[in-house]
């Protein structure tokens, strides 16, 4: 059940952007970037449980931003 709660949103999202005009969706995403950029303690703390959890991988390939 928690899967599909989580799930169901970002599905959702994914059907909505679809659907909408090519620039409105490239304006979601740019807004989705900024935010995710703004939540740069998630990030931080993301990357340090994945170094914790696969200490054998290279953390430059999974850093994105």
């Amino acid at each position: 059940m928690r899967y599909w709660l989580e799930f169901l949103p970002v599905w959702l999202v994914a059907q909505t952007l679809r659907w909408l005009p090519r620039p409105v969706a490239r304006g979601v995403a740019m807004l989705s970037l900024f935010l995710s950029i703004g939540t740069s303690r998630l990030r931080r703390v993301g990357m340090r449980n994945l170094e914790l959890a696969f200490p054998e991988k290279p953390l430059a390939s999974a850093n994105v931003f």
